[in-house]
This record gives C-alpha cells, structure tokens and sequence, in this order.
C-alpha cells in the first residue's frame, strides 16, 4: 500500500475514534445537548433529552423547533428567538417541577450565515433547592436576631416573677429547691404563661447561672435545618455547609442550661438524638466520626399534651419519661386571678419608664381588664399595657381607650321590661324608666357608669334615681 494512501487511512482511523469520543461524551453528558440547523431543524439531542423532557432523542431528530413549540415543547423555545435576533437567548424554565436554565447559541459559516444552533440545557433544581435553604438560613438568622433582641429587653425588666397567688407562690417554692440541683424540669401550661420566664429564673438561681442559658424555640426553626441548628456540622458534611463546620446550640450551652422551649415540636427522627443527649450527655455531629460530650442542665417547656401524643405515637415514650422528672404546671391567668391586677400594674409602670410616661389607669378601666379572661395569658397582658401606654394621649387611661373587646356590654336585664297594665303613657314612660334604672343599679352601682350604658347624662341619671329612691347615688362630678 502506497504511504500516501496509508497515511490518509490512519487520519480517517483518528477522525473515527475522535468523532466516537465527542459522540460518547456527548452521550454521558448530565447536561442535554441539542443541535439544530439554521432553520431550527433538529440534527441532534443526546439522551439527558430523556431525563429533563421524558421524551428520547428520537422524538426530536427531524423535527423543527417551531413544530416543537407548536406541540407545547418550551424547553427549547429559545431557538425561534435566535433564528430571529442572530443572537444568545438563555431563559430559565420550569417543567414538572423542576428547574432549568437554558442557553441556546448561534453558530455562523464563513459567509455569516446562520449555520447551527447548540443549546445547553442544565437542570439546576438542586441549586434552587439550596437558595431555598439559604433564604430559610436567612429567615433563622433574624430569628435570632429577634430573640437576641428580646433577651436584651427582658434582662431589663426586674428579674423577679410577679405573683402573689397561692398556686404561683407554691411554684416559686418549689422552683428555689430544684434550682440548685440538675434535675431535668418539664414545664408545662397554656402559650404566654410564662415558661420563659420561669426557666430563666431557674437558671439564675442555680450554681450555672454564670454560665450560658440557651433558649431554642424548637417550634421556630424550620424542621429541615433543626438538626443541623441544635447539633452543629463537620467541615463537608453536606452542600452548602460552611467550610469549618458549625458549632450547634446544644454544644454552645456546655456548662449552663438548654431551655428546650416548644420540646413538642421536634421531629420523631431527632427525637432519639434529644435522649442522647439526656441520657449520656454527648451527641453526634453532623458528618461527624465521633461524640461531643457536653455538661448541661435540661428545661423542657410545651403547651401540648405530651401524655397524649405518646399514645398516638407522635412522641417518644422513652423520651416523655426522661423530661417528666420534675414536671411543673403553670395555671393559665384566669385561674389565678389575684395575679392579674398585679401584673397589669407591673406592666404598667415598667412602659413608663421606658417610654418616659406617666400614665395611670382609671378604676373603671382597671375594673374592664380584671374582668376580661385574657386567653393570651401573660404575654397578652403585657402587650396591651404597652399598646396602651404608647398610644393613649392622656396621663389617665380612661375604658373608651380600650379596645372594643373590653368595652363594658350594654345593660340587658334578665327579664323584659313590662307594663302590665293600660296606664297613660306618662306613667308608663316612669314605670319603664324605674325599672331600668333599678336593674342598671344592682349592676354597675355607680351614676357614671349607668349614664354611660344608656346613653344619657349622668346628671340625669342622679335626678331621676332621687326621683324613684333607688339605691344611695353619689354627687355628680
């Protein structure tokens, strides 16, 4: 054989093996690549096709991209877009919940003619995915900024708690004895009773009270990112994880007290890890090889009923057990009623001084908020004293200042006001009047509050209960 024509058989041979390795690249490539002429004819489509659109190669060889678009293909919709405009399109798409970004580029012969499009199309759901963890880890971030700001706020606020009924002085009591030791303590009571504050004080009576207190809201964090928040992370434990690994919450309480605040709220799947740390006082990190001990005292707090979920198998038995050694129960505000003029006059004077007023509240109004049953307990209480302080204009808070919910009701008696009998209508005008202020009376017991219930002067409602010797009123101020 001639060594010309050997030599053009070898370059044929290397053409071969290199057009089969560009096609076997192509072929594996986690990427769709698509080819089209410069009528936006398929040519080729290699088999991520089959992944990103669930249609193989075969679908589309032949077909033009206008006929694709026709049919309800939009992941290759960019290419009529270059064929018009000679220039790069890319798009980011969305198909069956997923995400891609597509590129579709011009390619020109010599002459500048358009002669193939290439497009690229990279599913990029799993990059959506951790934006979306990042936006969450962003969210967290202001949790604790929102929480950092309201421990600053509280370590203002007199650190003694404000009761003077017997069920919460029996609390008290018994809080001071289990401070000093390191027994688990489960609080338990409805949302805004005072949990919180009742584990802080805790803390700040035992021998860790110069040490951290950490308070995890378990119910707060998103349930994806608890474990890592609460554990902590290895260096590369998973994408996206910071590259020196994360101190967890857990571990940042060594030596002081883990207030596990809404414990009802953890996941089943982290629950164990929970009992570990309870039981052994060490936990596993995440991508981690081996256990993190920690010296920590344990405060539990929920609104659920624990008992409850363990039946229905929402909660650990194991682990119920090992919180519930000194369970505490805190009674909601309207069973200790003795507390509320107190905490409102706690409230009260600390708004003052913080807002730089010197607003006092009217007996009536006082009266209003006593008799209100506060399903907010605390919490509620609390919020409205300062609602009230900021907003109210006056140096006295007056009932008309509070809102609607505590407004007195009107007067309805229990019986209807009757006249039995045909009498001229002046005197059934003064039956009428007699009766109602009598019942008006035996409820509200003072003129101003009568006049202010049905609408009339207060003047008027002395004279006329002169007139008819109802009860003993006072001078009208």
């Amino acid at each position: 054989m001639p060594p010309e024509k050997k030599g053009e058989m070898q370059q044929a041979d290397k053409r071969e093996d290199l057009l089969s390795e560009l096609q076997l690249i192509f072929d594996h490539s986690f990427d769709e690549i698509y080819v089209a002429d410069g009528q936006g004819v398929t040519l080729y489509v290699n088999p991520a096709c089959e992944r990103t659109t669930g249609k193989p190669p075969s679908y589309y060889i032949g077909r033009s991209c206008y006929e694709l678009e026709q049919d309800g293909d939009i992941i290759h919709s960019l290419n009529p877009k270059v064929i018009e405009t000679r220039q790069r399109q890319t798009g980011r798409i969305i198909v069956g919940g997923k995400q891609f970004i597509v590129t579709a580029n011009p390619v020109f012969d010599k002459d500048g003619k358009l002669y193939r499009i290439v497009s690229n199309v990279r599913d990029v759901t799993e990059l959506a995915e951790l934006q979306r963890r990042l936006e969450e880890a962003e969210k967290l971030v202001g949790y604790y900024r929102d929480e950092l700001n309201q421990l600053r706020s509280d370590q203002s606020k007199d650190k003694d708690i404000i009761a003077q009924s017997k069920v919460m002085t029996d609390i008290l009591q018994l809080a001071q004895k289990i401070a000093v030791v390191d027994s688990t303590v489960l609080l338990l009571g409805e949302s805004g009773v005072g949990k919180g504050v009742l584990a802080k004080y805790l803390h700040e009576h035992s021998p860790r009270k110069d040490q951290p207190f950490v308070h995890i809201n378990c119910g707060a964090i998103p349930a994806n990112l608890l474990e890592s928040e609460l554990f902590g992370y290895e260096a590369g434990a998973f994408t996206g994880a910071e590259k020196r690994g994360k101190t967890g919450l857990i571990e940042s309480a060594d030596k002081g007290t883990l207030f596990l605040d809404e414990i009802a709220e953890i996941p089943p799947a982290l629950q164990v890890k929970i009992l570990q740390v309870i039981q052994e006082k060490k936990f596993m990190k995440l991508g981690g090889s081996r256990p993190v001990e920690v010296d920590v005292r344990i405060i539990a707090a929920t609104h659920r009923d624990l008992q409850q979920m363990v039946k229905n198998g929402e909660f650990r038995e194991d682990l119920f057990y090992r919180i519930h050694v000194i369970p505490i129960h805190i009674p909601a505000i309207r069973y200790r009623p003795e507390d509320i003029r107190l905490l409102i006059d706690h409230f009260r004077q600390y708004f003052n001084g913080k807002f730089g007023r010197s607003v006092k509240l009217e007996e009536e109004a006082l009266q209003s908020l006593l008799a209100y049953h506060w399903p907010g307990n605390v919490r509620e209480i609390e919020n409205l004293m300062e609602r009230l302080i900021v907003t109210v204009e006056s140096s006295v808070i007056r009932v008309e200042d509070l809102p609607d919910y505590l407004q007195p009701a009107p007067f309805s008696g229990e019986e209807a006001v009757t006249v039995k009998e045909l009498v001229p209508i002046k005197e059934a005008v003064e039956e009428v009047e007699k009766q109602i202020l009598h019942r008006a009376w035996k409820q509200y017991r003072t003129s101003r509050k009568i006049a202010r219930v049905l609408g009339v002067n207060q003047a008027t409602v002395l004279r006329k209960m002169h007139k008819y010797r109802i009860g003993e009123p006072e001078e009208a101020d």
